[in-house]
């Protein structure tokens, strides 16, 4: 069994980001990248800070900005705010979003250049025509951690359990790319007889944030599974794969902690570099 480790793929990323980034220094542009949440809890300020470590190491500033009310015209003027300021080449809207305050439009408000996390409809949208100017992060760490340790996804009969908009439906569309060229189906938790469809994966790909959701039953042997999942039990984080079950059956597997997850944080910090570059070249 291969263990699809982030370690090497994420060094490699870093690396690369340190030259743009003193390019863009050189230049006289800061890369920057603020996090939009209003009042966030503990848990939410811990997240956050892991991400300002990693931005911090790579020479990114990072900022909270907090709306000044909790509602939904605040979080628009804010959103405006970011869209307005050449500082700002990225933002993240922290979910979920206050009570009365539509996800759907705040994102809208979000320049699509801005929007890192590849979440607005425009960036969403541009993935149905082979588009992945600013995919959704997880969804392209996902393919990036494959695709680095040469997983061919041609013609392959894969399955994608989770249809969040974040990882299960544009990970769907970037697989079916024809530089891709997967034979794609989606499930979710309620799929009837989801071990039908997972048992015949030739790559398994699980995102259904459900610790544990994927068992022996569910694999095919020699099958490469991607755990996308995060979860929390008894002070452990574990994916949606139980890899005790699996692992003398499957010929490769990303491990959580340190596999996908992992890859994301920087493929975020990326799509700041990006977003930052396009400013120098415009």
């Amino acid at each position: 069994m291969m263990v699809l480790e982030a370690k090497p793929l994420a060094r490699k990323i870093e690396a690369s980001l340190k030259d743009r980034i003193n390019s863009l220094d050189r230049l006289g542009k800061k890369p920057k990248l603020v996090a939009v949440s209003y009042k966030p809890d503990p848990s939410a300020k811990a997240y956050l800070e892991s991400q300002a470590r990693v931005a911090r190491r790579l020479g990114i500033t990072y900022e909270i900005v907090e709306p000044g009310q909790e509602d939904e015209a605040s979080y628009i003027e804010t959103i405006q705010k970011i869209n307005d300021d050449p500082s700002i080449d990225g933002a993240i809207i922290m979910t979920p979003l206050p009570e009365g305050v539509s996800e759907e439009r705040v994102r809208i408000a979000l320049s699509p250049v801005k929007d890192v996390e590849g979440v607005t409809p425009q960036n969403l949208g541009a993935l149905f025509y082979e588009n992945e100017f600013m995919p959704p992060c997880t969804a392209e760490a996902t393919l990036r951690l494959a695709e680095y340790y040469g997983i061919d996804f041609t013609g392959k009969n894969t399955v994608v359990v989770g249809r969040s908009v974040v990882v299960g439906k544009p990970l769907a569309m970037m697989l079916l790319k024809k530089s891709r060229s997967a034979t794609v189906t989606v499930c979710h938790t309620r799929t009837k007889d989801l071990t039908s469809f997972t048992r015949n994966a030739d790559i398994l790909i699980v995102a259904a944030g459900k610790p544990g959701l994927i068992k022996r039953e569910h694999v095919k042997e020699g099958a490469v599974v991607l755990d996308v999942g995060i979860n929390a039990v008894d002070c452990r984080i574990v994916g949606d794969v139980d890899l005790e079950s699996v692992k003398d059956l499957v010929s490769a597997i990303s491990p959580v902690p340190g596999g996908v997850g992992t890859i994301t944080t920087f493929v975020l910090m990326e799509h700041v570099v990006k977003s930052a570059e396009m400013v120098i070249r415009s």
